[in-house]
This record gives structure tokens, sequence and C-alpha cells, in this order.
């Protein structure tokens, strides 16, 4: 071990030529850069300017004295300290390379003497014990343990994120403290920690992650006021857990865990239309919250059951569904009464149809009317400007053609009825969160959002035909077209969650390109095809899919071009009435399409029009199964499909052999008791 001393003031670290003597104010020589065995120091003798870290740099103890003359440290390279770290008053810490403190024994000692530091500062050393001398700030970036015992010994600790991680043994403790975090949050990851919150409190601008288990905090505030949506996991006990959001519409708070709060839980929105959602991370899976008292102020909760020795009620709280235990503000109804108007204005409600305003903006379990007196001209707009609207919205008895804008992600948790004549205009998502059954009316409004529906044990009843420019995208619960025309541009349920599909006798035409019908994760998935038809029709030479999930479908349409359907489906039959398009219909790759009859295979091709019909991987890997009878089919061509299943494939005298098909003969389908119908035929008592 030796020291080393900084002379020649402004310099890089790795010039030890004219930086680095083996004394106060000596000659530097070459052979002095610090090892990690070595004291670095900083003196009233080592000149002015800015040390700049220009190489991964390391040492035992790093001493800058009071009466250091260095202005700046300087750099982006990294370093070790082995020992303990001290500032003195005058100098800037610049630098941006991480700090590392590996020591392996225990008495470290870290003074930063008011010092902020522009790094990330880690602690990751065996054995390796540090104690905080006094505050330390490193605002813009992560304080991390990953190996050892730090001691924050009552100091503020600043940092954008405070991270606890990895298999290393460690041990924070944290006195009387005041952790002071950023938006990047408190991480605790990783195992074998031993943790004493003491008195401490963890001022937060953004969540809580822990996959520890269950820690035990004292005090935690979470300080945000933007709008954001943060999230706590782990059950951990806290002291008291407190948030009070800020002047937004958007605030919510998620946990994953059961956390338990020994004194007060509080969470509260900015106002009545400033309000924050608490729910569980997981949409119908239930989050237990223990208290012994509650503060709850213009707050929804949703899968949310409150325990403990708290009275769980509050001024202006919603039911956002799935909660138990929880007293909640008496559900009323509101009348819209304002005209064009936005839904957080106070105003533009009243108790009665038609009656005076500034009733109060709706909970998110209110119900919510629209009538022949809340419109007094042609074409008024209804902005909503809040995220979650209501109950159940009615507009079926509005006059005067009104527009409904959903400039933001809107959520309705009962049924929605709109008026003939009006409008529904913006291109955002609005999600049906019911967990009972209810029912979609349209009245002949063509939807300009993405109906989503996440309405887990919910079901979601179509009562006319439904007509979307954009999708339906189905999450959890169910869909029942209950025998309605729908028309989307696409539809989307690929997920694993508890969800059904029921079709009836729907005829379902999807217009987009891309992924426009997509099953392709069917976990979960009940589909009642019943006898349903699916179209797809869009003619673009931009590329479909039919993603099916190798699920059982009733009847497939494809009229549109350059349409893949992928998974192994069952079709009661598979149409394709798309003759002369380019790129025909596509099995996807290593795929088989299965059809119950042999009749339920058919084309439209003509002389000059043929239907086209390939497998994607060439080869024949791709195929159409029918298990018995006579396929019989003309005016195709075909290409790398395999013919299977038992039945007798018969492409037709008309047809092209594009090369790759086996199973298929390109002869017309023999007759049937001697007598041809037509060209496509079937036996053995199949229809045509």
């Amino acid at each position: 071990m030796a020291d080393r001393y900084w002379v020649g003031g402004s310099g890089n670290w790795s010039d030890d030529d004219n930086h680095w003597a083996t004394s106060s104010g000596g000659t530097p020589a070459n052979g002095n850069i610090p090892t990690a065995s070595d004291n670095v120091n900083f003196d009233i003798l080592s000149g002015t300017g800015t040390v700049t870290i220009d190489s991964a740099a390391v040492c035992l103890d790093f001493v800058e004295s009071a009466a250091s003359t260095i202005t700046t440290f300087a750099g982006t390279a990294t370093l070790a300290v082995s020992g303990s770290f001290t500032l003195g008053l005058l100098s800037t810490w610049s630098a941006t390379g991480t700090i590392t403190f590996n020591a392996t024994g225990t008495g470290k000692t870290i003074t930063t003497t008011g010092t902020s530091l522009s790094c990330s500062v880690t602690f990751n050393g065996s054995g390796g014990g540090w104690t905080l001398q006094d505050n330390i700030s490193s605002s813009n970036n992560t304080l991390t343990l990953s190996t050892g015992t730090l001691d924050t010994n009552g100091k503020t600790v600043t940092v954008s994120s405070f991270t606890v991680g990895g298999a290393g043994t460690k041990t924070l403790t944290l006195g009387a403290s005041t952790i002071t975090v950023g938006s990047n949050g408190v991480n605790f990851s990783g195992s074998n920690l031993t943790f004493n919150a003491n008195t401490s409190t963890f001022s937060v601008n953004g969540g809580l992650s822990n996959t520890f288990g269950t820690l035990t905090f004292n005090n935690f505030t979470i300080t945000r006021a933007t709008a954001s949506q943060l999230t706590v996991s782990g059950s951990d006990t806290f002291a008291n857990f407190t948030w009070n959001a800020g002047a937004n519409k958007t605030s919510t708070l998620s946990f994953s865990g059961n956390p338990t709060t020994t004194s007060t839980f509080t969470v509260s929105g900015n106002s009545a239309i400033n309000r924050l959602l608490v729910f569980s991370s997981v949409l119908g899976t239930t989050r237990t919250i223990t208290a012994a008292a509650v503060s709850l102020t213009n707050v929804d909760f949703q899968d949310i059951t409150g325990a403990g020795a708290a009275t769980w009620s509050g001024t202006s709280v919603g039911n956002a569904l799935g909660n138990s235990n929880i007293t909640f503000t008496t559900p009323v109804t509101r009348y819209w009464i304002g005209g064009t108007g936005s839904w957080s204005a106070t105003t533009e409600w009243a108790a009665t149809s038609g009656g005076a305003g500034s009733a109060g903006v709706p909970l998110c379990h209110d119900t919510v009317i629209f009538d022949a007196n809340s419109f007094s001209a042609g074409s008024q707009t209804v902005t909503a400007d809040m995220p979650r609207l209501g109950a159940g919205i009615d507009f079926s008895a509005a006059t005067n053609n009104p527009t409904l804008n959903t400039s933001t992600p809107v959520t309705f948790f009962g049924s929605l009825a709109l008026a003939t004549g009006m409008t529904w205009s913006a291109s955002n998502t609005a999600t049906c969160q019911a967990r009972s059954s209810v029912n979609l009316t349209t009245s002949g409004v063509s939807i300009g959002v993405t109906i989503a529906i996440n309405a887990p044990s919910g079901t979601v009843n179509l009562q006319d035909s439904f007509t979307s420019t954009t999708a339906i995208t189905l999450n959890n619960g169910t869909l029942n077209t209950n025998n309605q025309v729908v028309s989307t541009a696409n539809f989307s349920s690929s997920n694993s969650n508890v969800r059904a599909l029921t079709l009836g006798s729907t005829t379902w035409s999807c217009s987009s390109t891309g992924t426009t019908w997509n099953i392709a994760t069917s976990t979960n998935m009940t589909l009642s095809a019943n006898t349903s038809s699916i179209v797809i029709s869009e003619t673009g030479t931009t590329s479909k899919t039919f993603a099916g999930g190798g699920l059982t479908y009733n009847n497939l349409t494809i009229t549109g071009d350059d349409v893949t359907i992928s998974g192994n489906n069952t079709f009661t039959s598979l149409t394709l009435n798309n003759k002369a398009e380019a790129e025909g219909t596509i099995i996807g790759t290593g795929s088989t399409q299965t059809i119950t009859t042999a009749a339920g295979f058919s084309t439209n091709g003509a002389v000059d029009e043929l239907v086209k019909l390939s497998g994607v991987a060439g080869g024949g890997a791709e195929s159409i199964s029918v298990s018995s009878g006579n396929v019989c089919d003309d005016f195709m061509n075909l290409t790398n499909v395999v013919g299977t299943g038992g039945a007798t494939f018969y492409a037709g005298a008309n047809s092209t052999d594009g090369t790759g098909n086996t199973g298929w003969s390109f002869t017309a389908c023999p007759a049937v008791g001697g007598v041809v119908v037509g060209t496509r035929l079937a036996l053995m008592g199949v229809g045509f």
C-alpha cells in the first residue's frame, strides 16, 4: 500500500508522468498511477483545475482535503474505491462514470461534504461495510447495493433510482434517513438481503418494485404530481403509505401484491375530476390491502379488497368493479344538459333531465344519460376528457345528432347505447370493463374508435349491427355478437386470458390489412362458431393474415387478395371467392386447414380468372385436409399444397399445376351416376 498525490493542476488521471507523485507537492513520475492498494490524495499542493477520469481508475482511499484547490472532477470512465471516500469543500463532481465501492472490510466511510455527484454509485464488496457521514446526492442517477453492508446513518439520499439487487449477501440499514427517489423508483430484487427500515422515509417520484417477497418499510410516500401510471409490487408492510396525486386525470396506482399498512393508508386524487385509480395489476385478480386506518379522497378502486381495522370509506370514492369491503359513494344518475362541452365540466351535468347544472361530474359507477334536453342545436359535441366515464352510458334518446369525441382513451363499466344519427369521433380506444351481462347498441353509428372488451366474468352483447372503421379487441370476458352483422377493420384476441367469442349466425367482415383476424394465441379462448361466416375482404396488394389459432370455425370466405391462413384450423367450409387476384390465398407455413366435409371446399374460378392457392414453404408442406369423399373443384392455380386426410382431391381439368402439389388430380371430378353436374361435384350424397 502506498500514497499517491495529485500534482500539476488540470490533467488526465492516466497521465502519471505529469500528475501522480509519491508525496504532497512531489515530482510526478512514470509508474505512479494508483492501484487498488494505493490511497489517492488531493490537497493544497495539487494545483488548480480539473481532474479528468479518462480511463478505468482504482484506488484504496479517495481523500480530497478541505484545503484542496482542485475545482472539478470530470470524465466518463469508472472509478473503483476499495476504501473510504472523502470530497473537499470546493470541488464539483461532474464525472459521469459509475463510482463502485468494492471494499471487502468494514468501517469504510462516505463523505461528500455537500458535493452533488453526476454519476451512479454502486456498493458491491463481499464483506464490505460503508457508513454515510453526510448527505449524498446524485439526483439523475442510480444508487445500487449489490453486496456488503450500507448504513445510511440517518442521512438524506437523493437519487433517480434506489436499487438493491443481486444474489450477494447484503444489509441495508436506514436509520432516520429520508431516501428521496426520482421517477425511476425503488427497485428491490435478488436474494440474501437484511433490511432495517428503522424510522426512515422513502419519498418517491416513482413506483416500488420488490421481488424479494415481503419487506417492512417505515414511511413510504409517493410524491409524483404529474400524470403517471405507478406500480407497487410485493406484499410489503408499511407504517404509513401515502400518495396525494397531482392535478391530472390519468394517475393510476397498481398493486401486484397484498400490502399491509400498520398505521394509515392514504390515497387521494387532486379533485373530483383529477381522480386517482387504485387497482390490481391483473384485471380480475383481487389484491387485498390491509390497513389500520385509511384516508380516501377522490379515488376509484378496481379489484381491491379492503381489510384490517380500517373503516374503508371516504370522500368521493368510486367503484370501478371487482372490489369488496369498501364503502363507495352512493351511485346516482347524471343528465347532460349543456350541449357542447367537456365531460369534466361540472356545469354540464344535472341530477334530472333538463334540470339545473353543477350537479357533479359522474363517478365511474354512476349512470349517464343524454336525452332530448341534452342538445339544443345540431352537431353539438361532448368531449370525453376523463378516463372513466360511467357504469352505463345512454344516448338513445338524444336528439340533434350530437358528436361524442373521445380524444383520449376512455373506459366504461356497463351498457352503452348510441343514438341514430350521432357521430363518435377520434381514434383512441374505448374499453368496456363490465363484470356482468351488458349491451352494446350502436343504432347504425359507424364507430371510429377501437372497442376493447376487458370484462372478466362479464358479457358484452351486441344489440344491432356493428360497424367500425377500426377494430374490436377481446381481452377478457365474453363477446356475444348475438347473430348481428359485424363489419370491422380487424378483430384481435391473441392472449392467454379467459375469454369467449359467441358468433351465432353472424357474418363478420374484416376489411383491413395486416393480421386482420388475430387469435394467434388461443389459450383459454372458447370459440362458439355456430353458423357464422367470417369474410376477409381487402383486395389491395398489402398482405393480410387470418390467424385462426387452431380453433374450429364455421365458414371462412376469402374475397380479398394476398391472404394467409395461419394455424391448424378446422372449418365447416372454406370458400375462396377471390378469382383473378395476384397472390390469392396462402396456407401458412407448415399448417393444415381441415374442412369437415368434401363439399366444404369451394372456389369461384372461371376461364382466365383462376383462383390462386399456395403453400408458403415450397415443396408441399402446407395442407388441405378432408376426411372422406371427393373434393371437386376447377379453375385453380395450385402450388405447394398437399391434399390429405382420406378424401380424393380433384383440382379440375382447367386448373394449373404450379408444382409442389401432392394428393391432387388435375382432372375433372367423376360424374355422379354417369351424369356430370357442373364443374364441381361432391360424391356420396354430399351437397355441391
